[in-house]
């Protein structure tokens, strides 16, 4: 195990994590929030402004769960790529990582002190098909076993 540095050479998992995962319910009510706000600063209160930075707000919370995204973990670490960009993780930026309830989420704890502590995780969508399994392994080796209750 390469806890928090580098991997045994493995070989790459990668996959793609269609949109609108989660709670499509949810999503859709929090999307509908943001329209209300939207709406109501524009027509109620007369403030563009405020409409404006509502919608740019609801788009920035609902983009990690309605844009897709690709994964790559190998013993390098995480890439997380999107239309909106790309994004390397070396696997000595996180310090531990769990699954939520569900089983279908892993959420890497960034490393650090201080506020780099406080400032939360990732979310890694899993893969919905066998190389689900060759993921968690992958998290394993590079970030040891799944933290309980952190």
């Amino acid at each position: 195990m390469g806890v928090a540095g580098g991997l045994v050479a493995r070989e790459p998992v990668e996959w793609r994590s269609r949109p609108w995962r989660g709670a499509g319910p949810a999503i859709g009510l929090v999307g509908v929030l943001f329209a209300g706000l939207a709406w109501y600063a524009g027509r109620v209160a007369h403030d563009g402004v405020w409409a404006a930075i509502t919608v740019v707000a609801g788009l920035y919370v609902l983009s990690p769960l309605t844009v897709p995204v690709r994964y790559r973990l190998d013993g390098d670490g995480l890439v997380r790529r999107s239309w909106i960009g790309e994004r390397r993780f070396p696997w000595k930026r996180f310090s531990a990582w769990r699954r939520t309830p569900n089983g279908r989420v892993a959420v890497l704890r960034f490393a650090g002190r201080g506020p780099a502590r406080w400032s939360g995780g990732l979310s890694l969508f899993l893969p919905e098909d066998d190389r689900r399994d060759r993921a968690l392994e992958t998290l394993v080796e590079a970030l040891g076993p799944e933290s309980q209750g952190r």
